[in-house]
């Protein structure tokens, strides 16, 4: 790790006595100002449980009072009465309550068999008929069914008329969720054994009763009644409040404040379910106005807080601002200076050791053989057009960012610059054991085109190529004619690059952040110089590639742009 130079410790040490105090003051103000209103919404919370918890607890008091012990004292204490032997068909009784709860009536006979009752039309208001119903319900009776059979027969219907856990629910289907439809809520009691103290009345050929709840009662009657007594009884109801039937999508019952029309749900307080086996289907929600009045408390004390801190904090936030931005422009540059010229160093020294191995070599008289003379000093040929290759990279980026570049352009023809820049890099090929298959096509035309720009170009690619690869891989050159454009394509079998990094390594300084890639040298310059040569030529760059499946560069240069200058 580079030492922290006196210039940067300044830079970084300058805004930190506005960034302390600042940061300290700003800290400790939204402390204090996030604790005044978590309190204050923790006051709201609490009434809206209390809320919400009072409406449960009434709902399973008034069902227990208005639906259970009715039923019980109505049908289940007359069972001997009303069904003193299995129903045949057409059987009807009388039961001297009108029910209005209950939808459907049904007993379980030991026989296996349930019996579902339907009720008739009675204008009687103090009684209920009874028909035995002909409709298959073959869903319904099989939940039943099971529900009775996996029930501890350990319960009388006789026994304990207070206590509502006598009641056994059966929601159907199983597996219910708010939009179904064919929705059944069912309460039934299960027959026990008979004991000496107090034996049963119920017959013999019975094993459990019960009914499901008329959900239209529940939405007209039920739920509106308990919510009015709510509203009326001082202190259980705080703010209005609304019950929703989430199957129809509808009110079922609300209270609003000083008479108000219609009811305006809150934003802040989502609806909350009653979390009650019963009643899955039913939310309670809140008004537009739930805890208004504590929280205007809290907006005012608020307000003072961040009065105070804006008031400390305006001069230094501009301050720490403009602080943070120079030293982040001074780091960013010093950083890529210090990088850049550590890579470009790095590049340099490979080919300037080349050439000193070489010719020292030579120099010593060690090479007698003539054929290794000449490989030797062709070597050093092309390790000096690669150095020069990596010079030029230099100075084409120092002219492009001055916009000083200039291209001379002739007709060439393009398989002399490919063939060219091929043999440039033929140590290197051979070096690493690679093999570059070329496939030019025979009708490629001479290309109105900078040579040595194109050159350049295409050798950055194929040292990417064969920085990325590994040994022994093969590097394919083609090219072609389309649209009145030569196209270069070069494809390796290298590590490959990611998508989201595919725009970016076009751009000047940037690498891959791989470890495959950070070990392997290189300037960061070259693909961008390649772009800024391939678009002063009228033409475009591309790239296609997945991680470790290779990547192919294609260069497509049109052969007389004449929108360019000859």
């Amino acid at each position: 790790m580079a030492l922290i130079t006196p210039r940067r410790r300044f830079l970084i040490t300058a805004p930190l006595a506005l960034l302390l105090p600042a940061g300290l003051l700003t800290y400790l103000g939204l402390q204090t100002v996030g604790l005044v209103e978590n309190r204050h919404i923790e006051t709201i919370q609490n009434e809206v449980n209390k809320i919400v918890q009072g409406v449960r607890n009434r709902t399973r008091d008034q069902l227990q009072h208005q639906i259970l012990t009715p039923f019980r004292t109505a049908f289940v204490n007359h069972l001997d009465e009303l069904l003193p032997t299995p129903p045949e068909e057409a059987y009807t009784f009388t039961v001297r309550d009108a029910m209005p709860y209950a939808k459907l009536v049904f007993v379980y006979g030991k026989s296996g068999r349930i019996y579902f009752f339907e009720k008739e039309q009675n204008p009687d208001a103090v009684s209920s008929v009874w028909r035995l119903s002909g409709l298959p319900r073959e869903s319904l009776g099989s939940r039943l069914i099971s529900a009775f059979e996996a029930e501890n027969d350990t319960f009388s219907i006789y026994e304990n008329p207070q206590r509502i856990k006598d009641f056994s629910p059966v929601i159907y289907p199983d597996n219910l969720m708010v939009q179904e439809p064919q929705r059944e809520l069912a309460f039934y009691m299960m027959s026990g054994k008979e004991t000496l103290e107090e034996p049963t009345r119920q017959p013999d050929w019975i094993k459990a009763a019960g009914f499901t709840i008329d959900f239209n009662y529940l939405n007209t009657v039920f739920f509106d009644r308990i919510i009015q007594q709510m509203w009326q009884i001082e202190g259980d109801l705080r703010y209005p409040i609304l019950i929703e039937d989430r199957v129809t999508g509808k009110s079922v019952a609300d209270v609003n404040l000083m008479g108000e029309p219609n009811f305006k749900p809150s934003s802040k307080y989502t609806p909350r379910p009653f979390s009650d086996v019963y009643f899955p289907w039913y939310y309670v929600n809140f008004s537009a106005g739930t805890g208004e009045d504590i929280m205007k408390v809290a907006e005012n004390e608020k307000m003072v807080y961040y009065c105070l801190i804006a008031a400390a904090n305006v001069c230094l936030v501009a301050a720490v601002f403009g602080a943070l931005r120079n030293i982040a422009k001074e780091l960013a540059l010093s950083d890529m200076r210090s990088n850049f010229v550590a890579r470009v160093s790095h590049e340099l020294r490979t080919p300037l050791g080349l050439i000193r191995l070489f010719a020292e070599t030579m120099e010593m008289d060690r090479i007698l053989d003539e054929a290794k003379k000449k490989e030797y000093l062709h070597a050093i040929t092309k390790e000096s057009e690669r150095l020069s290759h990596l010079i030029n990279n230099i100075l084409n980026f120092s002219q492009m960012e001055s916009h000083k570049k200039q291209y001379n352009f002739r007709w060439t023809p393009i398989e002399d610059v490919i063939y060219d820049t091929v043999d440039a890099m033929h140590y290197h090929f051979q070096r690493h054991d690679m093999n570059v298959d070329l496939d030019l096509s025979t009708d490629l035309p001479k290309i109105h085109c900078d040579r040595e720009a194109i050159e350049q170009a295409l050798y950055n690619i194929l040292s990417n190529a064969v920085k990325y690869s590994g040994d022994g891989m093969s590097i394919d050159v083609r090219a072609y004619t389309v649209n009145r454009s030569v196209v270069i394509e070069v494809a390796d079998q290298g590590i490959g690059i990611s998508p989201e990094f595919q725009k970016k390594i076009f751009q000047e300084f940037f690498r891959v952040n791989d470890p495959r890639v950070q070990e392997t040298g290189g300037s960061g310059l070259g693909l961008a110089v390649v772009k800024h040569i391939v678009e002063g030529h009228g033409g475009k760059i591309s790239v296609k590639s997945n991680p470790d499946e290779g990547s192919t560069f294609m260069i497509q240069i049109p052969i007389d742009p004449q929108h360019l200058d000859s």
